[in-house]
Protein backbone atom coordinates (compact mmCIF):
# COMPACT_ATOMS: atom_id res chain seq x y z
CA UNK A 1 0.00 0.00 0.00
CA UNK A 2 1.21 3.00 -1.01
CA UNK A 3 1.68 6.28 1.23
CA UNK A 4 -0.93 8.19 -0.63
CA UNK A 5 -3.75 5.41 -0.52
CA UNK A 6 -2.59 5.05 3.04
CA UNK A 7 -3.66 8.97 3.83
CA UNK A 8 -6.13 8.64 1.48
CA UNK A 9 -7.81 5.98 3.47
CA UNK A 10 -7.35 7.70 6.84
CA UNK A 11 -8.92 10.64 5.96
CA UNK A 12 -12.12 8.96 4.79
CA UNK A 13 -11.75 7.34 7.63
CA UNK A 14 -11.53 10.73 9.90
CA UNK A 15 -14.20 11.91 8.15
CA UNK A 16 -16.83 9.20 8.43
CA UNK A 17 -15.85 8.53 12.10
CA UNK A 18 -16.95 12.68 12.46
CA UNK A 19 -20.05 12.43 10.61
CA UNK A 20 -21.17 9.52 12.81
CA UNK A 21 -20.50 11.79 16.25
CA UNK A 22 -22.25 14.70 14.95
CA UNK A 23 -25.07 12.02 13.66
CA UNK A 24 -25.24 10.65 17.19
CA UNK A 25 -25.06 14.37 18.88
CA UNK A 26 -27.99 15.21 17.06
CA UNK A 27 -29.89 12.11 18.06
CA UNK A 28 -32.89 12.56 20.46
CA UNK A 29 -32.09 11.35 24.09
CA UNK A 30 -34.26 8.60 25.04
CA UNK A 31 -35.83 8.41 28.76
CA UNK A 32 -34.49 5.69 30.06
CA UNK A 33 -36.26 2.87 30.84
CA UNK A 34 -37.82 1.22 34.58
CA UNK A 35 -37.23 -2.40 35.57
CA UNK A 36 -39.23 -4.09 37.88
CA UNK A 37 -38.77 -6.94 39.34
CA UNK A 38 -39.36 -9.82 42.22
CA UNK A 39 -36.51 -12.15 43.36
CA UNK A 40 -35.28 -13.44 40.37
CA UNK A 41 -39.21 -12.87 38.17
CA UNK A 42 -38.55 -9.73 36.18
CA UNK A 43 -41.82 -8.50 35.21
CA UNK A 44 -41.75 -6.41 31.56
CA UNK A 45 -43.03 -2.93 31.41
CA UNK A 46 -43.81 -0.31 28.32
CA UNK A 47 -43.59 3.23 28.36
CA UNK A 48 -46.27 4.51 28.66
CA UNK A 49 -45.28 8.32 28.52
CA UNK A 50 -42.20 10.78 29.08
CA UNK A 51 -40.96 14.10 29.06
CA UNK A 52 -37.14 13.78 29.08
CA UNK A 53 -34.39 16.87 28.54
CA UNK A 54 -32.53 16.67 25.51
CA UNK A 55 -28.75 18.15 25.17
CA UNK A 56 -30.01 21.52 24.42
CA UNK A 57 -32.02 21.59 27.75
CA UNK A 58 -35.30 21.61 26.18
CA UNK A 59 -37.86 18.25 26.80
CA UNK A 60 -39.09 16.24 24.45
CA UNK A 61 -42.19 14.06 25.12
CA UNK A 62 -43.28 10.74 24.28
CA UNK A 63 -46.31 7.87 24.27
CA UNK A 64 -46.08 4.65 24.33
CA UNK A 65 -47.45 2.54 22.17
CA UNK A 66 -49.14 -0.79 23.08
CA UNK A 67 -50.19 -2.08 26.94
CA UNK A 68 -48.05 -4.65 28.85
CA UNK A 69 -48.75 -7.93 28.89
CA UNK A 70 -48.98 -10.08 32.36
CA UNK A 71 -46.23 -12.34 31.56
CA UNK A 72 -45.27 -12.72 34.68
CA UNK A 73 -46.12 -14.77 37.54
CA UNK A 74 -45.09 -13.59 40.83
CA UNK A 75 -45.93 -14.77 44.65
CA UNK A 76 -48.92 -13.60 46.73
CA UNK A 77 -46.45 -12.01 48.73
CA UNK A 78 -42.99 -10.66 48.55
CA UNK A 79 -40.97 -7.33 47.68
CA UNK A 80 -41.21 -5.46 44.77
CA UNK A 81 -37.84 -3.79 43.49
CA UNK A 82 -38.42 -0.73 41.00
CA UNK A 83 -35.44 1.15 39.49
CA UNK A 84 -34.72 3.99 36.86
CA UNK A 85 -31.94 2.36 34.28
CA UNK A 86 -30.30 6.06 34.65
CA UNK A 87 -27.31 7.50 36.90
CA UNK A 88 -30.03 9.14 38.89
CA UNK A 89 -32.88 7.30 40.50
CA UNK A 90 -35.56 9.72 41.12
CA UNK A 91 -36.23 11.37 44.50
CA UNK A 92 -40.15 11.78 43.96
CA UNK A 93 -42.81 9.83 42.46
CA UNK A 94 -45.68 7.23 43.09
CA UNK A 95 -46.25 3.34 42.87
CA UNK A 96 -49.32 2.11 42.14
CA UNK A 97 -50.88 -1.15 41.54
CA UNK A 98 -54.67 -2.39 40.20
CA UNK A 99 -56.52 -4.92 39.77
CA UNK A 100 -59.49 -4.34 37.09
CA UNK A 101 -59.80 -0.74 37.73
CA UNK A 102 -59.61 -0.58 41.57
CA UNK A 103 -56.42 0.79 43.44
CA UNK A 104 -55.12 -1.88 45.89
CA UNK A 105 -52.01 -0.64 46.61
CA UNK A 106 -50.52 2.95 46.35
CA UNK A 107 -47.18 4.68 47.73
CA UNK A 108 -44.84 7.27 47.01
CA UNK A 109 -41.40 6.33 45.11
CA UNK A 110 -39.18 3.83 46.46
CA UNK A 111 -37.19 1.06 44.99
CA UNK A 112 -38.32 -1.93 47.53
CA UNK A 113 -42.14 -2.39 48.01
CA UNK A 114 -43.00 -5.40 50.16
CA UNK A 115 -46.67 -6.46 49.13
CA UNK A 116 -49.28 -8.64 49.56
CA UNK A 117 -51.86 -9.46 47.18
CA UNK A 118 -54.74 -11.71 46.12
CA UNK A 119 -54.57 -14.05 43.35
CA UNK A 120 -55.50 -12.12 39.70
CA UNK A 121 -54.27 -9.88 37.20
CA UNK A 122 -52.94 -6.70 38.09
CA UNK A 123 -51.36 -3.63 36.79
CA UNK A 124 -48.59 -1.64 38.07
CA UNK A 125 -47.64 1.98 36.92
CA UNK A 126 -44.46 3.43 38.37
CA UNK A 127 -44.33 7.54 37.70
CA UNK A 128 -40.29 8.53 38.16
CA UNK A 129 -40.17 12.84 38.25
CA UNK A 130 -37.61 14.13 38.08
CA UNK A 131 -36.36 18.07 38.54
CA UNK A 132 -37.83 20.71 35.49
CA UNK A 133 -41.02 18.47 34.66
CA UNK A 134 -39.07 15.78 33.62
CA UNK A 135 -40.63 12.44 34.53
CA UNK A 136 -40.71 9.04 33.06
CA UNK A 137 -44.03 6.75 33.23
CA UNK A 138 -43.71 2.93 32.84
CA UNK A 139 -46.56 0.31 33.42
CA UNK A 140 -46.21 -3.29 34.16
CA UNK A 141 -48.66 -6.03 34.19
CA UNK A 142 -48.28 -9.86 36.21
CA UNK A 143 -50.00 -12.34 37.30
CA UNK A 144 -50.20 -13.32 41.00
CA UNK A 145 -50.98 -16.96 41.92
Amino acid sequence: MTVRTWITLSLLLLVAMTVAVFVRFLAPVDAPPVLARVGDTRIEGVLDEACWPQRGGELRCTEGDDGPRADATLPDEGTLRIIVAYPAQPEEGRIEIARGGDRVLRTDWDDEIDYELDPGTYTMTADATYPEDAFVRYRFAFRVR
